[in-house]
């Protein structure tokens, strides 16, 4: 009988060492799952102001974000104070010189990271190759209200659609320029188009959009968000710095 308990136990224990080594699974300090991001330098260079690359690590084991160009998703594992990050998948939307630059810097530093650490004034470092330092999504410094803020040179990403959560593994961006365009990632295509505002009020389109064939979730997600997007008439931003966007549908996004 104490033969038998005793593989039992054995038993036990080596599930246990393999449930907590799965692949995506997150047992480090409380882990990383279901925290975001907002990346302020990499290797010790600081960020583009107006296309910080972010991180969202969910609890699933995926990380997904905009790199400051396109958007990107991987996945992610982490043990005591180590992590592995696979390599990132990402769109392909070509943007200007210091963008593509930053981009490549970021997808390299975050696939090479292989420990984490949260420092003492409660932001993340990832080192390995390139250090990473990144600061809570919800410390992003909002940028102006409804009434008063200027949308020019920002840029968004979707955190629910009319009370809906956006699956990780396709999130839509959406960036405003000062030159009155608005283009971004609908969770399949990249899309682009005119935007106007007066006071509280906005208005975006006609949008255009490539016409890649994609999967679920993407495909499903961007049948719903750009007739929504298309539709808006108000937008506000909140005093939590996310952007919320009215129309028949409610848009909230955080910044990208």
């Amino acid at each position: 009988m104490r033969a038998r308990l005793a593989v039992v136990s054995a038993a036990l224990a080596v599930t246990a060492v393999a449930a907590a080594c799965a692949p995506g699974s997150d047992n480090a300090n409380g882990g990383l799952a279901n925290t975001a991001w907002v990346v302020r330098s990499i290797a010790g260079t600081a960020t583009l102001d107006e296309a910080r690359p972010t991180m969202s690590f969910a609890p699933e084991g995926t990380v997904s974000g905009t790199d400051g160009c396109n958007q990107y998703t991987g996945t992610f594992h982490t043990d005591g104070a180590s992590i592995e990050v696979s390599q990132l998948a990402t769109t392909l939307m070509g943007c200007e010189p210091p963008r593509m630059a930053q981009a490549q810097a970021f997808g390299a530093a975050l696939s090479g990271a292989t420990e984490w650490r949260l420092t003492e004034t409660n932001e993340l470092e990832l080192r390995g190759h390139g250090d990473l330092l990144a600061m809570p999504a919800d410390a992003v410094a909002p940028i102006g209200t409804g009434e008063t803020g200027d949308l020019g040179a920002s840029s968004w990403l979707l955190i629910d659609l009319d009370g809906s959560t956006v699956d990780a593994q396709a999130v839509p961006m959406l960036a405003f320029a000062d030159d009155g365009t608005v283009s971004g990632f609908a969770g399949c295509n990249t899309y682009g188009g005119p935007f106007s505002t007066d006071g509280g009020t906005i208005a975006i389109g006609p949008l255009a959009a490539t016409e890649m064939a994609c999967q679920e979730p993407g495909s499903g997600i961007e049948s719903v968000y750009l007739p929504a997007l298309d539709a808006v008439g108000r937008w506000e931003i909140m005093p939590n710095g996310q952007l919320v966007l009215t129309g028949p549908q409610v848009l909230t996004f955080g910044p990208g």
